[in-house]
């Protein structure tokens, strides 16, 4: 799937306003071949096409969105400070273009720029109170943080703008988590689980079964990711904990340094080493 193609669809009428001009007819080619080579993995045509498309015409009024998708392909070829001079240069333009705040969010974000993030998202849902992604991503920095109430407030809202969204699912899953509240994460990550068999989600849905006592339920989501996922330490430190609880210390300790070496953290393993 593209993965400009929403974008393109939304500079459309713009580019349809300005007629069926010679003109606009190449630049409406050259943004679609450059949605071509994104789709296609090739970021550097893209860049090249974009900045031509630009040139071509620096007073189309779409420019300011090819703007914003060049600072995302060079944010996905790993150029992450022009992505971000380039995101600054449109939010520069454009202050109030909440699809420029999103895309240098998430820069942001990957760039450990949490502050600098949460920020972007907070203006975001100045401008836009009901957008989604906004919500999901401030209420998440929110969590994160240990503002409770202040996640509570954008998930409520989420609820109500995205109630059948993975968003939404994982939203709440991961406030009833934090909150301590496993038992009412756990049909949320059932409802992520129906549409993604993702070793995550067994793992996070695993962990809640442990700490509410269900370690049949446990043992059956460890089993199913692990089917999926042989190397996903998350589902190694879950049956560590697992066979802790059933009194099997050896094999407890054997799944906690399996974790270990597939990356957990061991701090969160080594209660199960001893």
């Amino acid at each position: 799937m593209k993965k400009f193609i929403l974008f393109f669809l939304i500079l459309l009428p713009a580019t349809l306003a300005w007629g069926e001009t010679p003109e606009n007819n190449i630049y409406l080619r050259i943004v679609d071949d450059a949605d071509d080579a994104v789709a296609s993995g090739d970021y550097k045509k893209a860049e090249r096409l974009l900045i031509e498309a630009m040139n071509m015409n620096p007073s189309h009024p779409s420019n300011l969105l090819l703007l914003s998708n060049l600072g995302m392909i060079r944010f996905y070829m790993g150029e992450d400070s022009m992505s971000l001079v380039t995101l600054d240069h449109a939010h520069s333009i454009a202050p109030r273009s909440v699809t420029v705040l999103l895309n240098r969010a998430r820069v942001r974000s990957a760039n450990g720029m949490i502050e600098d993030a949460y920020k972007d998202y907070d203006r975001a849902c100045q401008l836009d109170s009901t957008g989604s992604t906004q919500r999901f991503y401030r209420g998440m920095l929110r969590l994160s943080k240990g503002d409770m109430t202040g996640a509570l407030e954008d998930f409520t809202i989420l609820d109500k703008v995205a109630k059948e969204s993975d968003r939404n699912y994982l939203a709440w899953a991961t406030y009833y988590v934090e909150s301590g509240q496993s038992s009412k994460a756990i049909p949320f990550f059932t409802r992520l689980l129906e549409k993604e068999k993702a070793p995550e989600y067994y793992s996070a849905r695993a962990m809640c079964y442990l700490m509410t006592d269900h370690l049949g339920e446990a043992a059956d989501d460890i089993a199913s990711g692990l089917e999926i996922a042989p190397d996903d330490g998350e589902l190694y430190l879950c049956r560590s904990i697992l066979n802790k609880r059933r009194y099997l210390t050896k094999e407890s300790a054997e799944d906690a340094r399996k974790a270990i070496e597939l990356g957990v953290d061991p701090r969160r393993a080594d209660s199960f080493l001893k």
